[in-house]
């Protein structure tokens, strides 16, 4: 059984969670309505000279993300900025 203040610390670890997913679908819903220009001004990044040192090796890139933050507006953004995208998922069936 959870003691009082872990009670209080899952309780808001669990506030805090939804909030941010909140967040994450309304950026999601936005997506189809922003130009590059907004895409752009949303994300923050302070490796370009790195990435863009990665992309002109020839090599390709590839980058792997954790579902950790809003990684849909990254790859939005990466091509907003002219960077072609690829994305590898896993799709489930659905069976009633």
């Amino acid at each position: 059984m959870l003691q009082s203040d872990d009670a209080k610390f899952v309780d808001a670890v669990a506030r805090r969670t939804f909030r941010n997913f909140g967040k994450y679908v309304v950026d999601f819903i936005h997506f189809p309505l922003m130009t590059k220009e907004e895409v752009r001004a949303r994300l923050r990044f302070d490796q370009w000279d790195e990435l863009n040192a990665a992309a002109a090796s020839g090599r390709g890139l590839m980058i792997t993300t954790l579902h950790f933050g809003n990684w849909d507006l990254g790859a939005a953004a990466l091509a907003a900025y002219g960077y072609p995208i690829n994305a590898i998922a896993e799709s489930f069936r659905f069976e009633p």
